[in-house]
């Protein structure tokens, strides 16, 4: 799907798998996507199964994704 839209996936510079952020003093998480532009990360992706619906627990790693990269 990035690929299509003109992002390099084999280029670390600009797609980051398993990007490590930190929520507070906790150890790190990982987020599974991150988009990066000249060496900035604007984007990130987390990535849950079609098979599954989003369950309190998707929503609650989100936030804290969100909150640990705002910082």
């Amino acid at each position: 799907m990035f690929r299509l839209l003109g992002y390099d996936t084999e280029n670390p510079d600009e797609v980051m798998p398993s990007m490590p952020v930190m929520w507070g003093l906790k150890p790190q998480k990982k987020v599974d996507l991150a988009i990066l532009i000249d060496g900035e990360v604007k984007m990130l992706v987390e990535c849950k199964s079609a098979k599954n619906s989003i369950q309190i627990t998707s929503i609650s790693c989100l936030d804290t994704t969100l909150y640990a990269t705002a910082k």
